[in-house]
């Protein structure tokens, strides 16, 4: 049995790897936002693109069952390979707090009472 290593997709080691017959198994398709690498025009043009048609702000302790509703209806969409594990969220692990931030687009009808 040929153990498995996860790595990023740009790992000199993947590389290495590769040349001695490892291949890859499974891709991640997550996404996640390295504030030491934002680019802050970009980011502001792509939100100015939804403006009228959804608001986006950062999420609160007021959010947790919307996306606890969110992550249950989603579930079944990670593959669950080794690169897309997901355990199911529950109230401590889906309220964002200040070392892990979250975001959220929301429609007009959602956001009109805030």
């Amino acid at each position: 049995m040929r153990a498995t290593i996860v790595l990023p997709a740009g790992s000199a080691r993947r590389d290495l790897l590769s040349a001695r017959g490892w291949r890859v198994i499974a891709r991640s398709f997550g996404a996640r936002l390295d504030a030491a690498l934002i680019d802050r025009n970009r980011l502001t043009r792509l939100v100015r693109r939804i403006d009228g048609r959804a608001s986006v702000r950062e999420l609160g302790t007021d959010d947790v069952e919307a996306v606890l509703t969110l992550d249950s209806t989603t579930i079944q969409d990670y593959p669950g390979s080794v690169a897309t594990q997901h355990a199911p969220l529950v109230r401590s692990t889906a309220e964002p707090t200040d070392r892990r931030r979250a975001f959220g687009a929301f429609e007009p009808s959602a956001f009109s009472s805030r």
